[in-house]
Order: structure tokens, then C-alpha cells, then sequence
């Protein structure tokens, strides 16, 4: 998470040293930025779900053991 947080602040830092961003472009890029971090939280925060196939196999394992 730190690392995130430091290459935002790179991100913004290079931002602002371009000169030919005007304030509705910073504003834009901002957004952009707002966005794509709340995917990340989001996708981060969500518990892992198991695909249907690791489901079937756990099940096809856990019934293999039942019969030893």
C-alpha cells in the first residue's frame, strides 16, 4: 500500500511539472486518478472468489479423501 501511495505522489509530482497542463486538464487528471485508485481499493478490498472450476476440483479432492 505504501508503495502505491508513493508512485501517486510521483504521478502528481510529474503532473505539475508540465507546463502546458492547464487547470481544467489538472482537474481532469485528478479525477482520472480518483478513479482508477477507488478500482484499486475496490478490487483489493473484495474477498478472492474461487472460480467454478477450483470449486469442482476441491470438491472432486475433498470426496477422494472420503473414500481412503
Amino acid at each position: 500500500m505504501m508503495q502505491i501511495k508513493e508512485n501517486v505522489q510521483s504521478l502528481h509530482s510529474a503532473l505539475r511539472r508540465r507546463k502546458f497542463l492547464f487547470k481544467e486538464d489538472k482537474e481532469e487528471v485528478i479525477a482520472m486518478n480518483m478513479s482508477v485508485f477507488q478500482f484499486l481499493l475496490s478490487f483489493l478490498a473484495a474477498p478472492p472468489s474461487k472460480s467454478k472450476a477450483t470449486k469442482w476440483m476441491n470438491k472432486l479432492i475433498n470426496k477422494g479423501r472420503e473414500f481412503e
